[in-house]
């Protein structure tokens, strides 16, 4: 997938480090100008090891620290824009400042009635009548809404499920990720959707810890790809599926 980004590495004058490094920076959105809060950073190594993270807060701001000099490139992540990487650059013992602007994900979803409840999105989602079936395991709004009082991050609702296991990613950090299956070829992680959008089509990643916990209505979780349906994409779900639905 092409992905587009629009950044300015601008090197500050500042004098020579041997220590950590800095790099902070705003992210706006590409048409508007506005900050984007909630905006994962990753800082990755050339050899594409995660060297640091970093969430934008309200004024679409973020700071990181390399560990060393040496090549960099940066990863932006927003639900609702396209994610994105920096042109590799350069730490040469300056601190270093960035600018960088998204372009807004255009997001085709099933028309919705704004008064209709959270129940009646999930019946028109197909929710309801997938749960019946007991083919996946199901987390109702019910469910969600106990699970989220204890979550730290959204990954946590998944805690405990059988069959589910949450993988610590970004070093230190204790981000988790679900995985639902660990055979050859799955370190990528489940397919998934979020109100019926594939959000990591083609081997991309999609950090579920941004959406916020209690913006959540209720989870599908298909372990295996015989319980995969057809329109979450069925045989071709070798890894499993994690359907998110969001409150209404």
């Amino acid at each position: 997938m092409r992905c587009y980004l629009l950044a300015a590495v601008l090197m500050m004058a500042a004098s020579p480090r041997v220590d950590a490094q800095a790099i902070s920076g705003v992210v706006r959105d590409s048409m508007n100008a506005e900050p984007l809060a909630g905006t994962t950073v990753e800082l990755f190594s050339v050899e594409g090891r995660i060297a640091a993270r970093d969430i934008t807060d309200q004024n679409g701001l973020f700071s990181l620290e390399a560990p060393s000099a040496g090549s960099y490139r940066l990863r932006f992540q927003r639900i609702g824009y396209r994610g994105a990487f920096s042109a590799a650059f350069a730490m040469a013992g300056r601190d270093t400042t960035v600018s960088a602007r998204l372009l807004a994900l255009a997001v085709t979803i099933s028309p919705v009635i704004v008064s209709a409840s959270t129940q009646t999105y999930l019946t028109n989602a197909g929710f309801v009548e997938r749960k019946k079936t007991e083919s996946g395991y199901f987390l109702d709004p019910i469910e969600v809404d106990k699970r989220s009082t204890k979550a730290k991050q959204t990954a946590d609702l998944l805690d405990g499920i059988p069959g589910v296991t949450l993988l610590v990613a970004g070093g230190s950090w204790g981000i988790r990720v679900p995985a639902l299956t660990r055979q050859m070829g799955c370190d990528m992680g489940p397919r998934i959707y979020v109100d019926g959008n594939l959000m990591n089509p083609f081997g991309t990643t999609f950090d579920v810890n941004t959406i916020n916990a209690t913006e959540i209505a209720a989870i599908e979780l298909y372990r295996s790809v015989a319980q995969v349906p057809l329109k979450f994409g069925g045989n071709d779900a070798v890894c499993g599926v994690v359907v998110i639905w969001t409150k209404h």
